[in-house]
This record gives C-alpha cells, structure tokens and sequence, in this order.
C-alpha cells in the first residue's frame, strides 16, 4: 500500500498544492514566500536535485566520519561528566553532537551551529506566531546567503558548501535560490532528527 500511493502521481510533496496538510499558519507563510528545497518537489524536480547529493551520502563517505564522531562523543560525556549535576543531556550532547558533525561536514563555523539551533527550533515552534516563525526563517536564510557569499568569494576548504558551490551553483545546475533552500535543509536535517532521536532512545 505505502509503495502503490509514493508512487501514485495524484500524491504530492509540494506544499502549495490544494489539501497540503500544512501544520500552522506560520509554516504556510514560509513556503509560500521562500523557495523550498527538493524534499518540497515532485518527480523530475525533486529527482534531478537529490541526485547531485548521492555521492556525499555514500557508506564509504559516512564511514570515513567513524573515528572523528567517536573521539567527539567521547569529547562530550568526558565534559559532561567533569562539569556540574544534574546534567541538561539535550544541551549537553544531543544537539552538540550531530550539529557539531554537520557543521564539519558542510563547512559552517563552530561558533554559528547554537544561531542555527535557534533559527530552527523557531521556525518549526508551533507554540510561536506566524510572524515569529516567518522572522526566525528569514534570519536563517540571510545567514546562509551570507555564507554562500563568504565561501563563494574565498574559496577555502573543501567542504560540502564549498564544492556545492563550485560543482552546482557555478555551473548552473543550481540556482542561488535553490542552493541556499538546499543547505538549509542540510543544516536542520541533519541536527534536528538526530538530537531527537538521541534524546529519545537515551
């Protein structure tokens, strides 16, 4: 059943489209007014973008993120461990780790990943007003048009970011648009689910 409706054409992840169950008015200000990434698009759209990120994704490539995930596991509890009682686990390791994780990966600053945090925890709070969840979108897309621009005019380490640039936007096979709805998917993405997870399965 799962399989016959994903593949069903008359189902749609657009969420412009009539139906789309969008959960507060503030989330449907915020994909009406900014362009979404490729998890928001059908078929060839949708296609045509996620296949530009299949090879960063790969299992060599996570495998190769091992020894740096332990050593910074064990970074936090050791810090955990040593500071005062009780401990709020949340702040302490489980957004830590995987924003510290992805912000080597994509090339952010260590000191923006708690800005992040914030942008994204507001924009999806559904206990805050459609101007507040549309404000805290808009600080974060400026912030990563700001780091496109950074990386885009000195080009530095060879991160995600960077070689998205380099690969994707500088090519046209990606517009600024698209390029920066895509990274702030990769950012939210990947520290959101997995600080959730990490909460709940502790």
């Amino acid at each position: 059943d799962v399989r016959a409706l994903l593949a069903d054409p008359r189902l749609s992840a657009l969420p412009t489209r009539p139906g789309f169950p969008i959960l507060s008015e503030g989330r449907a200000q915020i994909v009406h007014q900014q362009v979404d990434s490729f998890i928001r698009l059908d078929g060839e759209e949708h296609a045509r973008i996620r296949k530009m990120f299949t090879a960063e994704f790969t299992v060599k490539r996570i495998s190769d993120l091992r020894e740096r995930t332990i050593a910074l596991t064990n970074s936090l509890i050791d810090r955990m461990l040593a500071g005062s009682k009780p401990v709020d686990f949340v702040k302490a390791f489980s957004l830590k780790l995987p924003s510290n994780l992805m912000g080597q990966i994509l090339g952010v600053p260590e000191e923006d990943e708690e800005f992040f945090q914030d942008c994204g925890t507001r924009m999806i709070d559904l206990s805050l007003s459609a101007a507040e969840n549309m404000e805290a979108a808009e600080e974060f897309r400026l912030y990563i048009c700001r780091l496109v621009d950074s990386k885009r005019a000195n080009p530095g380490a060879d991160d995600l970011i960077t070689r998205l640039i380099r690969e994707r936007l500088d090519t046209g096979a990606l517009t600024y648009d698209e390029t920066v709805a895509t990274i702030q998917l990769l950012i939210i993405a990947g520290h959101e689910t997995t600080a959730h997870t990490l909460s709940l399965s502790t």
